[in-house]
């Protein structure tokens, strides 16, 4: 599972590295020139480089909603947490 994780970290990076660098060949700058940083990578860059892609509405749309399930395990996950402690706690 690890691998797992970390195979998908490296190819989301090397996804939005790739697009930035297109982006800046095509603006004429460099990519320390470009105003992406923070939360722009993810709600700017990629559906960016998505609606480039064929069937773009799909890929968009698989995207957010990997994203939202991603938000919602999160936050399932810090509740499981916070009710481990506090049943350990009470006990």
């Amino acid at each position: 599972i690890s691998a797992i994780n970390a195979g998908t970290g490296f190819l989301s990076a090397l996804t939005v590295f790739t697009y930035m660098g297109y982006l800046a060949n095509m603006a004429g700058t460099t990519v320390e020139d470009l105003p992406l940083e923070g939360p722009d990578l993810i709600f700017v860059s990629y559906p960016a480089a998505l609606s480039l892609m064929p069937f773009a509405n799909l890929w968009s749309i698989l995207f957010f909603l990997t994203y939202i399930l991603l938000a919602i395990v999160t936050l399932v996950s810090k509740f499981c947490l916070f009710v481990d402690i506090i049943k350990v706690w009470d006990d």
